[in-house]
């Protein structure tokens, strides 16, 4: 075997040791990349849980209006409204949707429930300003 044949069968081996290398490396930083995004997932969905719910309870304000208090601690713009039972519809109302509310204010109601009956919740759709997601809460009268 000559000189030159020894140089390219040591070349071939140790490309061949470092092209594993090279693999083994990249297996071990695909399985820390996987690890992060578990780790980065299973943060935010703590952040999630820790956030406070968007609206507070119902509350009566006398006896024409109710409100509900947006905590979410962002602005949301309320684009519906609706009761259950539905033919109770008439006897929730608001000036005009879609409406703004920003953080800490809150979303008045006018309310002309008949005394013998009166709706059993009250449904809002509704999403953060700047989100396109709408959501849905709902609160029992």
């Amino acid at each position: 075997m000559e000189t030159s044949d020894v140089i390219a069968l040591l070349a071939l081996i140790v490309s061949g040791v470092l092209g594993g290398l090279a693999l083994l490396r990249s297996r071990s930083a695909d399985e820390r990349s996987k690890r992060a995004n578990e780790i980065s997932a299973q943060a935010l969905e703590a952040q999630r849980l820790a956030l406070p719910p968007a609206w507070g309870p119902l509350y009566l304000v006398g006896t024409k209006r109710i409100g509900l208090t947006n905590t979410s601690g962002r602005h949301i713009i309320v684009e519906r409204l609706a009761v259950e039972p539905p033919e109770m519809s008439r006897t929730v109302r608001v000036s005009s949707l879609p409406v703004r509310i920003e953080y800490g204010d809150d979303l008045a109601l006018r309310y002309f429930a008949p005394e013998h009956a009166s709706p059993q919740l009250l449904i809002v759709t509704w999403r953060y300003e700047d989100e396109a997601t709408e959501r849905t809460t709902e609160r029992r009268f």
